[in-house]
């Protein structure tokens, strides 16, 4: 998940076609691939911002994010802050 993957390699990968293995997955999953890809990808990010020693950009390529600005609105939009506020809240918790 933290390199650069798309839903065509993927499907690639499984042999199948991209539109069937959108709805593979999500009927399987009851997701959609790009917001299961996400949410991997925030979970990751969130343990990564624990350290202070890295930082926002470096979790951002680290995770898969090519764009920062992309990173920062899939942030935000998932776990409800930006990834600097989600940093300070662990240090006041």
């Amino acid at each position: 998940f933290a390199e650069a993957i798309t839903l065509t390699d993927v499907a690639r990968e499984a042999g199948l076609s991209r539109y069937y293995f959108c709805r593979l997955f999500h009927r399987e999953t009851g997701v959609l691939f790009h917001d299961y890809l996400h949410d991997l990808r925030v979970t990751r990010a969130k343990m990564l911002l624990a350290d202070r020693n890295l930082r926002v950009t470096e979790v951002a390529y680290a995770v898969g994010f090519s764009d920062l600005s992309h990173f920062d609105r899939t942030f935000r939009r998932m776990a409800g802050c930006s990834p600097s506020e989600y940093r300070r809240s662990l240090q006041s918790a």
